[in-house]
């Protein structure tokens, strides 16, 4: 009797000790690298939103100027775009190209002989600068000759 009571306090024996610990550290590291996983993707995807939050409000300036005449808008984009404020990680958005239409495509020069109004094709860009997030816009609005 006596004998089978020590057999029971025995403890744990080394082996076992070691197994203990080293699930530990395996269910830790799994911990900690899921933790790690989570926490870059939310920055990404915060990254993500701002880019379109910004490309979406130059989108919404573009829409919301006065249409322009070709001898206007000659030279260059004629369009403001809102700066990128309260948004740290993001480039001011920016025109990345400007074509009309010609009567059976876009082009990239404005003629005034295509009659009352014509079509201005309008891409807006915006890229996040902590990552490689970027978004584009193309509008399509008449324009008044």
């Amino acid at each position: 009797m006596a004998r089978d009571r020590a057999r029971d306090e025995r403890g744990e024996t080394l082996v076992e000790i070691l197994l203990a610990v080293v699930l530990l550290g395996i269910t830790t590291f799994a911990i900690f690298d899921g933790i790690s996983l989570v926490t870059s993707r939310s920055g990404l995807i915060k990254s993500q939103v701002n880019v379109s939050a910004v490309v979406q409000a130059a989108a919404a300036t573009v829409v919301g100027d006065s249409y322009l005449t070709c001898t206007q808008i000659t030279g260059g984009s004629s369009y403001a775009l809102p700066a990128a404020s309260g948004y740290s990680d993001v480039s001011p958005a920016t025109i990345q190209s400007i074509s009309y239409w010609n009567g059976s495509s876009f082009v990239a020069t404005c003629s005034t002989g295509v009659g009352a109004t014509a079509l201005e094709k309008i891409t807006v860009t915006a890229t996040a600068t902590t990552s490689s997030s970027s978004q584009s816009i193309t509008l399509v609005k008449a324009v008044a000759q």
